[in-house]
This record gives structure tokens, sequence and C-alpha cells, in this order.
């Protein structure tokens, strides 16, 4: 499925470990990822206490909100083992974008 990203979805989970995340509350005055179209892929970041993560995943609905993790970078330079409650939005990530410089030219990532 192609890529989606949309403004303002952040959604907490409880999943712990390192695998797929079960999506759970949406923060309040966002919106939640079933504002994605199911099946597609979207860019994340994941906060859990001081360690983070940014990569890209599959969000499913499929009865339950899921979201697959393929890392991209982290605060751990691994896929970070959660505990308790972590905080979910999509996000735009930095190895990703492309850039208008001061230039005015543009500068694609390598």
């Amino acid at each position: 499925m192609a890529l989606s990203i949309k403004d303002r979805i952040y959604q907490e989970t409880a999943t712990e470990g390192t695998g797929k995340l079960t999506l759970t509350n949406v923060k309040e005055g966002y919106q939640g990822f079933v504002a994605l179209p199911n099946g597609s892929t979207t860019y994340y970041c994941i906060t859990n206490n001081k360690d983070w993560e940014v990569g890209q995943g599959q969000y499913i609905m499929d009865g339950t909100d899921t979201l697959t993790r393929e890392l991209i970078s982290s605060s751990t330079g691994a896929l970070i083992d959660l505990k308790g409650v972590s905080s979910v939005f999509c996000t735009y990530p930095a190895e990703k974008a492309v850039l208008l410089n001061f230039d005015g030219n543009i500068q694609l990532p390598n």
C-alpha cells in the first residue's frame, strides 16, 4: 500500500517489547491512526521515557488498531524495548526530507 501521512495523529500504546504495537487512547485534541487508510504505510515516532524511535510501519485496523515497526533511527540504535505506556505519533523523518536550502536549491537525502 502507498505511503500515507496525516497531521496531528497521536495515540498511546501499552505494548511491551519490540514487536508490533497495539494502539489505544487517542490524545485529546488529536486524531487516531484510524484517519489513515487501512493497510497503509506511514512514518511514526515512539517515545518511552527518555528513549525514542522513528520508523515506518503498516497501520492495520482489523478489530484492533495495530502498527508494525521498522527502524529508521532511535536513541538506542535499535528498536526500543517498550515498557509501560508509550506515545506514538505520525512524523516525517529527517532522513527522508527533501529540503529547499538557504541558496534556493533542492537538497535531497543521501
